[in-house]
């Protein structure tokens, strides 16, 4: 997931907009677990993923006790800031299989 984010970022911003259009016409059965993830890690409701968002959706998911200081640094080593976040569209784009998604 945080690879797929970090690639997203590095993208050109034409690239994250035709994504952005591509996971915006996919079929709700298609994306309905995406859905569910992304509602589970946007603790606040507020249809953002911050930094925040995503260290305490990966560290509740990780078996090995206090990863939160691993986590951050994880984040900060692939470039997501402080201020960071991402809209649902985006993480979508971020995350579909770009190469069968853009084929269909």
């Amino acid at each position: 997931l945080v690879q797929r984010l970090q690639s997203y970022r590095l993208q050109s911003c034409l690239t994250q907009a035709a994504l952005q259009l591509v996971a915006d016409r996919l079929p709700d059965e298609k994306i309905r677990h995406l859905r569910e993830v992304f509602s589970a890690l946007d603790r606040s409701g507020c249809g953002k993923l911050s930094v925040e968002d995503l260290k305490a959706g990966l560290d509740s998911h990780m078996d090995v006790g206090d990863m939160a200081s691993v986590v951050e640094l994880l984040l900060a080593g692939m470039g997501f800031e402080a201020g960071w976040s991402i809209t649902y569209t985006e993480f979508l784009a971020a995350v579909l299989d770009r190469q069968q998604d853009l084929q269909e």
